[in-house]
């Protein structure tokens, strides 16, 4: 029987959430989706990256030898969002930073990650089948996967205001 405290304990349970859509719709931080699966900001530090600012400055970090130490900062915080992972290729040792981040994340923080990629399809932008295999393994696990259909935000955004072609 569980109790009040270890409902808690396993409510807050670090989870990630992924968010893939043919048509990239982009994460939008503030969506329900993200913030019902990974219970909303409120109280928790939450640090956004796109996945090319994230794997630059952990670059940074491998020129100063401090990686290790770069990658423990980021995990101070509660939720850590990854946008826009797979546009733009990544060369092995990024793909090693990247791999690196998420496997010292893993059952320990929550990460949010977006790509218009499917699951399938990551073995494009990453130079390596079996990592990316590998980084897909512990991004899955224990995570709330999220797929999304329809138009981009911004494009029904820009409708509104009467810009944009509709799409046919």
């Amino acid at each position: 029987m569980a109790t009040a405290a270890t409902s808690r304990r396993l409510s807050t349970k670090p989870r990630s959430t992924l968010v893939c859509n043919q048509l990239y719709r982009g994460l939008e931080t503030n969506s329900p989706s993200l913030q019902e699966t990974q219970g909303g900001s409120a109280g928790r530090r939450v640090r956004y990256f796109t996945a090319a600012e994230l794997v630059e400055t952990l670059y940074r970090a491998m020129a100063d030898n401090s990686v290790g130490k770069m990658i423990e900062t980021l995990l101070r915080f509660d939720l850590v969002i990854v946008d826009e992972v797979g546009f733009a290729p990544l060369d092995e040792v990024g793909t090693q930073l990247l791999f690196r981040f998420v496997a010292a994340s893993y059952e320990r923080r929550s990460l949010g990650v977006a790509s218009h990629f499917g699951f399938d399809q990551w073995g494009h932008f990453l130079p390596e089948q079996t990592t990316a295999a590998s980084l897909l393994d512990r991004l899955i696990h224990h995570s709330t996967i999220v797929v999304t259909a329809g138009e981009s935000y911004r494009m029904r955004e820009a409708r509104k205001k009467g810009g944009g072609a509709k799409n046919s």
